[in-house]
């Protein structure tokens, strides 16, 4: 997986790229939910295992353009450029819904859930600093109820898009 550095030059490219283009541009950021509780019942090896789980979900969910990066300890995310909303949506459901199916060999009983908050940019709204921090209040939105998805539009000054929440 891509690493922070490596992450933050993509992004400040692709948001470039979409605000010449008008094209839209997605970020889907990732939470494990309860993952210090994962490592307290499982330990340190049953984190590892849990994160390096979920990091090849994420990067067998990615087109070509797409990057998926371990931002920092469990914090994990996509970015999708070209993704509008009903895509970036899409593409953080469908992996919600692959992690509760994950069986990791060697931790029988564990079962993982993941919290993912999306937002989405069009054209002059693509600025990194705006996208992460809408991808962030969308997560925490999501980490409210836990394995579930939150997604919105990404708007300059005090408004914000449209949210959209799913859960099992």
């Amino acid at each position: 997986m891509a690493n922070r550095r490596r992450w933050d030059s993509e992004l400040a490219a692709v948001c470039e790229s979409a605000r010449v283009s008008g094209t839209p541009v997605a970020v889907v950021l990732v939470d494990l939910d309860q993952f210090k509780q994962v490592n307290d019942q499982y330990g340190h090896a049953g984190g590892d295992e849990a994160l390096r789980q979920v990091a090849r979900l994420l990067r067998d969910r990615v087109r070509g353009d797409d990057l998926a990066a371990r931002l920092g300890g469990d914090e994990l995310a996509l970015l999708l450029p070209g993704a509008g909303f009903e895509r970036a949506h899409g593409v953080a459901e469908d992996v919600r819904l692959t992690a509760t199916g994950l069986q990791l060999a060697g931790f029988p009983g564990m079962r993982l859930t993941l919290s993912l908050g999306v937002a989405v940019a069009n054209g002059e709204q693509s600025v990194p600093q705006w996208l992460m921090s809408d991808a962030d209040e969308q997560l925490y939105r999501a980490k409210a109820t836990r394995n579930a998805v939150s997604a919105g539009a990404v708007h300059s000054g005090a408004g914000r898009g449209t949210a959209a929440v799913t859960a099992d």
